[in-house]
């Protein structure tokens, strides 16, 4: 072939690239080929990729190497796993979990709640009626005939039905995603927290009973802050006293509140009363001959005589089916409940639907405000992904927010008149560095699992969102809705049982104060940011676009409950397992063919 018979053969694709880049102008200069804007898809198809995001936590996580194995809740094929499911989701309901046998972990996890109960604070033990969920929720009051100690005065500062816990119930919603911890100040907290194993490859760090396995480095006193001296303690427990080996991190929280007074423990096991309390078969013993802090018994102790509750011939078959013994332990329980929460992913949202490919499935809206999340300040937009990071959209790590704090507090000491600060992640460390720090949530169906902050004082997502942007403006908000008290009235309104602000505008302030201080010292801390109330609005669009839909259809979420269809293992009933009725304050049920007594 001559050069003459040779023909010059161009991809069409590349044709009117090569014409805006070759073609003349009059002139004989070359024309630049024009600038092409990309559109707001292209710009979030580049944000995925940068984020390495899949759209699906189970993908993403659950598709590690050596990571364990998501349940279903309907249909697990590995027999052993549908057996602790099985076993997990009737402990869940089972009101034995509790000492006086009135709360059960459902209590303030419920799936029509979003893994929550919806109020700001729970009220935890001493319900006026145990089967009212949520809102309208109240505790007994002395007066009203009940025996005086039956009733612990769970008030701060004098304020009667003050709510019994100091933070709000954090959803399990997503519990099977978490690699580092599972509570708001870190108290259980895995050693290596290695991403999508569930904390499965190390050690479990909790408290039970002090010290715990493994802890901050070796501190002087003086570098100790207020009352957390005792993180010192001068005796130790092994490892395999405590947890076994390999288990869930999810696993590690199973049995805590059976010993944590305001939450599940009430006035059980007092001191004075170890070897003779008559209210557990067989009688309770102080097996680890170590004084604790409940009185004269150990955080181990509790959970063994709290085990020793589901001894009986009703809950026998299911222990057997999944641990291949009947006996129960403290970490099989834990492990069973676990396993059932595990299987609440609900990752089958409208953004997963875009980041598979779907374009169509999130609003103009929604997708602007994914432009705002994941796009750097610099770029316009909000930097949230570097926080809320990956499909889980968590890091797990802890930042001070100075979200306003409201309620009991957790007992933390600033002065010898100010005893019930809560001081956050620090009040785990003892480390100054820590207080006031809180876990990052998941924003994964962040729309159902409100109120929001780590003790419920903001009720919508939008003004969480908000307080994001321009913390110091929230807070005077705030300090402003106290001092007239319109935030007491709407709150007590809202969920029915008065709150404690005594303190509330002193400790927010010391948050905010730590806040700017490490803004001053340019350390890691949220910074304020810009954004028009349009771009606020799709933001907070963008995050409903985080929501599955079954978490909002009681008919999907009745597979996580057990119902009146469920065949249950002879003999058991309802009745024997102590199976706890959920209702709002109308009296409707939430599932309406949930099983019950």
């Amino acid at each position: 072939m001559n050069r003459k018979s040779m023909k010059l053969i161009i991809p069409i694709a590349l044709t009117g690239l090569l014409a805006g880049c070759l073609g003349d102008s009059d002139d004989g200069s070359t024309t630049p080929p024009p600038v092409t804007e990309l559109t707001t898809d292209q710009k979030i198809s580049a944000l995925i990729k940068t984020n390495e995001l899949k759209g699906d936590a189970i993908e993403s996580l659950g598709g590690v190497l050596g990571a364990p194995k998501i349940p279903a809740i309907v249909g697990e094929t590995d027999p052993t796993l549908s057996a602790r499911v099985e076993l997990g989701k009737l402990l869940f309901f089972s009101k034995d979990m509790s000492f006086n046998k009135d709360v059960a972990c459902v209590t303030c996890h419920h799936p029509v709640l979003g893994g929550g109960d919806n109020v700001a604070l729970p009220i935890g033990v001493n319900p006026n009626d145990p089967d009212l969920f949520g809102p309208g929720r109240l505790r007994v009051q002395a007066g009203t005939g009940a025996a005086p100690d039956q009733i612990p005065p769970f008030t701060s500062n004098g304020i009667a039905g003050n709510p019994a816990m100091p933070r709000n119930s954090p959803t399990v919603f997503g519990l099977g995603f978490w690699d580092k911890s599972i509570t708001w100040d870190g108290t259980v907290v895995s050693e290596k927290g290695t991403k999508g194993l569930a904390g499965i490859d190390s050690r479990i760090v909790a408290p039970i009973d002090l010290p715990p396995v493994s802890y901050v480095p070796a501190l002087a006193l003086s570098d100790m802050v207020g009352v957390r001296a005792d993180l010192v303690a001068n005796f130790t427990i092994d490892y395999s006293a405590k947890f076994d080996s390999g288990m869930l991190l999810s696993a590690g929280h199973g049995m805590f509140p059976g010993s944590v007074a305001p939450a599940m423990r009430s006035n059980g096991f007092r001191a004075g009363t170890c070897g003779n309390d008559p209210t557990d078969n067989p009688a309770p013993k102080c097996t680890n001959g170590v004084g604790g802090p409940n009185g004269n018994y150990t955080d181990l102790d509790i959970r063994k005589i709290m085990a020793n509750r589901f001894a009986t011939a009703a809950w026998s078959p299911y222990f057997t089916a999944a641990f291949g013994s009947a006996t129960p332990t403290a970490n099989n329980i834990s492990t069973a409940v676990a396993t059932y929460e595990r299987t609440q992913t609900f990752t089958q949202t409208p953004w997963r639907s875009y980041v598979k490919g779907d374009l169509a499935a999130l609003s103009d809206s929604q997708k602007r405000g994914a432009l705002v999340f994941f796009q750097k300040t610099a770029d316009g937009g909000a930097d949230c992904a570097s926080c809320h990071k990956g499909d889980f959209f968590t890091d797990e790590e802890n930042y001070v927010l100075a979200i306003p704090q409201i309620g009991r507090g957790k007992a933390d000491k600033n002065s010898d008149t100010d005893n019930n600060d809560d001081w956050g992640r620090g009040h785990v460390t003892g480390l100054e560095a820590d207080k006031y720090a809180y876990r990052v949530p998941t924003l994964l169906n962040i729309e159902m699992t409100g109120p929001y902050g780590h003790d419920g004082v903001y009720d919508s997502l939008e003004d969480i969102t908000r307080h994001h942007l321009n913390v110091e403006q929230y807070v005077n908000a705030f300090n402003a809705a106290v001092d007239n008290g319109s935030l007491a009235s709407k709150l007590q309104a809202a969920y029915g049982s008065p709150i404690d602000f005594t303190r509330a505008k002193e400790h927010t302030a010391l948050a905010l104060s730590k806040l700017k201080s490490q803004r001053a010292a340019n350390q890691e801390a949220i910074k304020d940011i810009n954004l028009t109330d349009t771009q606020v609005k799709d933001l907070v669009e963008f995050m409903k676009a985080l929501t599955d839909p079954c978490t909002k259809d009681k008919t999907c979420l009745a597979k996580w409950v057990p119902l009146t269809s469920d065949t249950l293992k002879a003999p058991a009933t309802a009745a024997s397992l102590n199976l706890i009725c959920p209702k709002d304050k109308t009296g409707a049920k939430l599932i309406p063919n949930q099983l019950c007594q």
